[in-house]
C-alpha cells in the first residue's frame, strides 16, 4: 500500500526514529500501521481525511497521535485531528477570502446535504475564480478531468471533490456523502456510484453537474 509504506519511510528517514522502531519490532509497513493503528479501518479514514495528499497525510497523524495519547489511533481520533487541522488553516484561509466561505457553505449544501454526495461536475473549460480560489486551498480536489457525456461527447467535465474537513460534523450524525455521485433509476430510487468511471449517462450527469450560476441567482435576491 502506497500510504503505508510512505508513512514508514518518513518515519525511518528521521534517523532518531530508527532506534524506537526496532525497539518495538517494527521491520515494515505493516507492523507500523497494526502498531499506530486499532483497526485497519481507521487506517483507511486517514487516507480519507487526508483526501490523497502526502502532506496532510502526515500533518493529520501527527494531530492524531497527540489525540490518541498513548494509545492506538481510531477513527473518532482522526476526525477530531482532522477536523482541527481544517480550522485552523483551510477554513481560516478560506474566511480571508470575500464571498468565498458563503460560497463553499453553499457547494456543501448543493452537493452533500442535498444530493447525499460528495463530487459535482464542472465543465472542462468553464472558469471560476473562487472555484479556483478553493481549489488552490485545498478544500476542493479534481480527481479526474475529461469526463465523458455518453449522449453529448463534445461535453467533456472535471471531477471535483469535497475536502473531508468540510463533512466532518456530518460523519458524526451519520450523514455522511454516500458515494461520488448519484441517480434515479427506472424505480425512481437514488442509487450511489462510489467508484470512478470515464464516461456517464443523462442519468448521472444531469445530476452531478453543479450549475453556478444558480449562486449569483441567490447572492442576487439577498442584495
Amino acid at each position: 500500500d502506497f500510504y503505508s509504506q510512505f508513512i514508514f519511510n518518513h518515519l525511518t528517514n528521521l534517523s532518531y526514529n530508527n532506534e524506537i522502531l526496532k525497539k518495538f519490532k517494527i521491520n515494515n509497513p505493516k507492523d507500523l500501521i497494526d502498531s499506530l493503528f486499532n483497526e485497519n479501518n481507521d487506517f483507511e479514514e486517514l487516507i480519507k481525511a487526508s483526501e490523497g495528499n502526502p502532506r496532510d497525510t502526515i500533518h493529520i497523524l501527527q494531530a492524531t497521535a497527540l489525540k490518541a495519547n498513548g494509545y492506538k489511533i481510531n477513527t473518532n481520533h482522526v476526525r477530531e485531528a482532522a477536523r482541527q487541522a481544517f480550522n485552523k488553516s483551510k477554513e481560516y484561509n478560506i474566511r480571508q477570502r470575500e464571498n468565498a466561505y458563503p460560497f463553499l457553505k453553499w457547494i456543501i449544501k448543493s452537493v452533500i446535504k442535498e444530493r447525499g454526495v460528495r463530487a459535482f461536475l464542472l465543465g472542462s473549460s468553464e472558469k471560476n475564480e473562487l472555484i479556483d480560489f478553493l481549489y488552490s486551498n485545498r478544500v476542493l480536489h479534481i480527481i479526474k478531468s475529461g469526463i465523458i457525456d455518453i449522449e453529448n461527447p463534445e461535453n467533456r467535465y472535471k471531477v471535483y471533490t469535497i475536502d473531508y474537513g468540510c463533512y466532518i460534523d456530518l460523519l458524526m450524525v451519520n450523514k455522511a456523502p454516500q458515494g461520488l455521485f448519484s441517480y434515479k433509476n427506472d424505480k425512481n430510487r437514488i442509487k450511489y456510484i462510489k467508484i470512478l468511471e470515464s464516461q456517464y449517462g443523462p442519468l448521472v450527469i444531469d445530476r452531478a453537474v453543479l450549475e453556478l450560476s444558480q449562486y449569483s441567482k441567490i447572492t442576487i435576491n439577498k442584495n
